[in-house]
């Protein structure tokens, strides 16, 4: 199964994972990176069955990533995963009414580059398409009466999977305290196109053992999709 894995700097731990273990996902998968730093794919259009680089940097990044593909030609792939790009678990106050949580998760999906990319895959391949949210945050704030990680993601799920798209939980094993990632995760991640560590007060981005447990995670999905 050739799978393609679209994203920003947050793909950096599933390649540098999938670099250092290329059986990870076994040998049934096969994946292709597709990432640029920030907002890059939003450059991503759609040409009748292919998704094209809007710009040459983009062009550049994504061959980089991917090994010297410059576009992203969709019956070549049997799967696609999507990874961080705007969509986040958010925190929301339980007090807040559901009309109003209810707008703010519609505002969420529409502005997201995620969504997007995953509508504009839909429009041109049947293949099934995953879609992974930002890593939740190591840093364990003050805590108000908030939903729940699996209430957030439900609010997703009757929005999105309702377009035929599947959503992918954080695995549990990574998080702590419902809504959070362990700090152990974040310790020596590295950024996408220099690949230097980040700042040891990052707190989103995450390393290659995380990368590792998300990989294994990603291909029971595409197994029970297939």
């Amino acid at each position: 199964m050739k799978v393609a894995i679209l994203g920003n700097s947050h793909v950096a731990c599933l390649i540098m994972a999938h670099r250092q273990d290329p059986s990870l996902l076994g040998t049934d998968i096969d994946p292709v990176f597709f990432a640029a730093p920030g907002k890059g794919m939003s450059g991503m259009q759609l040409d009748g069955d292919r998704l094209v680089p809007a710009s040459s940097e983009l062009k550049d990044q994504i061959a980089l990533t991917s090994g010297g593909l410059d576009a992203i030609r969709l019956p070549d792939f049997e799967a696609f995963i999507l990874i961080a790009m705007g969509y986040m678990v958010p925190m929301v106050p339980r007090s807040y009414s559901s009309a109003v949580i209810g707008k703010a998760m519609d505002r969420r999906i529409a502005n997201s580059i995620l969504w997007q990319l995953a509508d504009r895959i839909s429009e041109a391949s049947d293949k099934p398409v995953l879609c992974g949210h930002i890593p939740l945050s190591a840093d364990a704030g003050v805590q108000d009466d908030l939903l729940s990680y699996e209430e957030v993601m439900a609010l997703y799920g009757d929005r999105v999977e309702q377009r035929g798209l599947s959503l992918i939980r954080q695995p549990e094993e990574t998080r702590r305290d419902d809504l959070f990632t362990k700090a152990e995760f974040t310790k020596g991640s590295r950024r996408l196109r220099s690949e230097d560590v980040h700042p040891e007060d990052d707190i989103s981005h995450m390393n290659a053992e995380y990368g590792a447990i998300y990989l294994r995670h990603c291909a029971t999905l595409l197994r029970q999709s297939a």
